[in-house]
């Protein structure tokens, strides 16, 4: 969620930022995301706002898991080290199934990001890193990544970079590769941003 909240804010302040690493981002549908909003305001109106509902959860993370074989655990999708699955999974603020309301905020929240209107909002000049597995579900093992890059380049953003590792699942600076990811990021930083912005 951490790459829609960054990309909300390049929309929001754009030129306050020298530039945005974006990670394991996705664009969805927006059938899929209206059907969603549409099923929590549903919940909403009938159960109340905080109500915690296992299928509007199944639909957002339910299938995640399903291309990876053999399945150790429902977080195999977060990256191949199983040491962070494990904390992951062991960590009592992670895994929760959240309320409607929080997945209705999310879904907005997707839907402002996907509309190229808003996305024309974004300072151009800002640089942008674009890096994901290319194994993540949330960015459709990439084809969701690259529609959202699409977006910048049709929003006239000037300095868009895209990263894909091949295996690489959802969380690619806890993946098994982490040191070239970190390595490939700093590259980009020094390469991009001038020393008084980091």
């Amino acid at each position: 969620m951490g790459s829609f909240v960054v990309r909300t804010y390049l929309i929001r302040y754009p030129g306050r930022l020298s530039g945005a690493l974006i990670s394991g981002t996705g664009q969805q549908a927006p059938a899929l995301v209206t059907a969603g909003l549409a099923l929590t305001d549903v919940i909403r109106l009938f159960r109340g706002p905080r109500r915690r509902s296992t299928v509007v959860n199944n639909m957002a993370f339910g299938a995640y898991n399903r291309n990876f074989e053999p399945k150790r655990t429902a977080s195999d999708w977060l990256t191949r080290d199983t040491q962070i699955v494990d904390a992951h999974l062991r960590d009592e603020l992670c895994g929760f199934i959240p309320t409607v309301s929080l997945y209705h905020d999310m879904l907005s929240g997707v839907r402002l990001i996907s509309r190229l209107e808003n996305v024309r909002r974004m300072d151009v000049n800002t640089p942008v890193l674009f890096f994901s597995g290319a194994m993540d579900p949330v960015g459709e093992e990439t084809r969701g990544v690259r529609r959202a890059v699409e977006n910048f380049k049709k929003a006239g953003c000037r300095d868009v970079t895209v990263k894909f590792y091949e295996g690489g699942r959802h969380e690619m600076l806890n993946e098994i590769n982490r040191a070239e990811v970190y390595a490939d990021v700093l590259a980009w930083i020094d390469s991009k941003l001038p020393a008084a912005a980091r």
